[in-house]
């Protein structure tokens, strides 16, 4: 009946500060999820000295800056704070700190989407959610355990966090969406030689195939920002998944003019790019298409991440030959 209660609730309550508030109000009526979200920002930090906790509360020396959650501890006359996004991406990076005379380190953010900013500690509301599964298992108060699953319940409605328990048969409509979904998230990340984000304005489906623009920022001043596509040609009686960059301006020229130059080879995950069309493919080997099939959900999910991962850093080999 309680998480009844909270989903009927996400219907109704899905915006911003509507998040805020009750992940606040959670926060002080139960001391187990109180100390699972503040450590999730600051894993060190000592929630029964907690003795100020607080939402939008004025409290920098101007008093023109409202941080969604700030935090007091007895005898540290530095707060610490929290900041929270649904979408909205007008930041404050810079500007809460000094208000409020504090670190990076005193920072904590969550969007609904990835975020990387150098320097800073992002989190994402997903990330939060399957601490909430982690960190459950340890409960036992059980009023505790009720409301905390009421919440992930809300949780997963308002920021529209889709969980996935079965593996993905190529073959199967449901799993092309649950496809999407997965790649979604592998295209929404960061690495230390490349950061990865999803080109929302155009998702690159048309007759028998479906897939996502993405944009990649290699660290390297060599390789310029890149536009690539992921996805699945499944107009065929083997679905083929791949990647591919354009040689067109402002898409994956960067990349397809490296791919010019390079010298072909197969990868462990993908097979030797080829050029076809204005774009250059990479497929997922064919070695590797069969293992897909039998992998669990979570190593076929580590199989993406690493076709990915190669492709994405074939062109920086040009670079160290």
């Amino acid at each position: 009946m309680l998480k009844l209660f909270f989903e009927y609730l996400a219907t109704r309550r899905y915006k911003e500060n509507d998040l805020s508030d009750i992940t606040w109000a959670l926060c002080n009526a139960c001391p187990d999820f109180k100390r699972i979200f503040i450590h999730f920002f600051f894993p060190d930090l000592e929630t029964d000295l907690i003795e100020y906790f607080e939402r939008e509360t004025r409290d920098d020396d101007e008093g023109d800056s409202r941080v969604d959650f700030l935090i007091r501890i007895k005898g540290d006359d530095k707060p610490f704070l929290i900041e929270v996004k649904i979408g909205d991406r007008n930041h404050h990076f810079g500007q809460y700190e000094k208000a409020y005379h504090v670190g990076k380190e005193r920072l904590g953010y969550i969007t609904n989407y990835s975020l990387h900013m150098s320097g800073y500690m992002t989190k994402t509301w997903e990330m939060f959610f399957d601490e909430l599964a982690e960190q459950i298992k340890y409960i036992q108060e059980d009023d505790s355990l009720k409301l905390i699953n009421g919440y992930s319940s809300y949780l997963q409605n308002v920021c529209g966090i889709i969980k996935f328990n079965k593996a993905m048969k190529l073959d199967g409509m449901y799993s092309l969406y649950q496809l999407m979904v997965e790649l979604n998230k592998l295209i929404n990340r960061s690495e230390e030689d490349f950061i990865l984000d999803l080109y929302s304005d155009k998702n690159g489906n048309r007759n028998g195939v479906q897939g996502l623009y993405f944009r990649i920022d290699y660290t390297t001043e060599k390789i310029a920002p890149t536009w690539a596509w992921i996805g699945i040609y499944y107009n065929r009686e083997k679905p083929l998944i791949c990647i591919s960059f354009s040689k067109d301006e402002g898409w994956g020229k960067p990349v397809y003019d490296i791919l010019s130059e390079s010298v072909k080879e197969n990868g462990i995950y993908a097979a030797s790019p080829y050029k076809e069309g204005n774009s250059y493919w990479f497929e997922l080997s064919a070695k590797k298409h069969e293992e897909f099939e039998t992998l669990p959900l979570q190593e076929q999910r580590e199989l993406l991440k690493n076709f990915m991962d190669e492709v994405i850093r074939y062109p920086l080999k040009a670079f160290k030959q």
